[in-house]
């Protein structure tokens, strides 16, 4: 079995996203590989998602869909000036911390208006 050590950047996509980062731990789920990770990467994860944590704690009886918790972090850590989504139960909330929740058409109207 091949054994691993994944960057910070693949553990966070990994476990924030579907894509190919998932895969890599799909696989070591699946025991097709070996993962290994150190103390030091560990807080490093720990530190990065520290936001998300935080926010999830607080904020996340305010959402109708948890799943929306990394569409909400993200745009928190960007420090976003809209988010733009389809989404009904983002927009229900209309907006988060300030930043506007927008429909694509509501987002381009300024623009096109």
């Amino acid at each position: 079995m091949m054994r691993v050590v994944l960057d910070t950047n693949i553990w966070i996509s990994g476990l924030l996203w579907n894509g190919l980062p998932t895969q890599i731990l799909n696989l070591a789920k699946n025991q097709k590989i070996t993962i290994f990770i150190s103390e030091e990467i560990l807080i490093e994860i720990t530190k990065n998602l520290s936001c998300l944590c935080q926010f999830s704690l607080v904020e996340a009886s305010q959402l109708r869909d948890s799943d929306d918790i990394i569409i909400i972090s993200t745009a928190i850590s960007a420090q976003a000036q809209a988010i733009i989504t389809g989404d009904l139960d983002l927009l229900t909330l209309g907006e988060f911390q300030g930043i506007p929740i927008l429909t694509c058409a509501d987002f381009l109207e300024p623009y096109f208006n």
